[in-house]
């Protein structure tokens, strides 16, 4: 009886995580948002970019908000079309020290 009790346990278990019904997954799925939805809703004018007010509406903090902004207004033409807003900041790469030519000894 607790053979098959088990059984039927690894089975449904293995069943669900090999159809993605993994709640960790889900989680992290449900946080990610989708830029184009996000970027609609904040367009108040519908005029397919969004103005520096329009993107700071429903920010926490406006200083941070204006510093985005400005970061992903890559044409600096003081608004942000939907490219610019979905686009993800790069991250900085650190100096590989190893590329450096080795210092000689004197």
């Amino acid at each position: 009886m607790k053979k098959s009790l088990f059984l039927s346990t690894l089975i449904v278990a293995t069943s669900l995580a090999l159809l993605g019904a993994n709640p960790v997954l889900a989680k992290d799925d449900a946080k990610k948002k989708d830029p184009a939805k996000e970027f609609e809703k904040l367009d108040a004018d519908k005029n397919a970019s969004l103005s520096k007010d329009e993107f700071k509406a429903e920010a926490k903090d406006p200083a941070k908000a204006e510093k985005a902004f400005n970061a992903k207004d890559t044409n600096k033409d003081g608004a942000l079309s939907l490219e610019e807003f979905s686009a993800r900041k790069e991250k900085s790469h650190k100096k590989d020290k190893s590329a450096a030519p080795a210092k000689q000894a004197a």
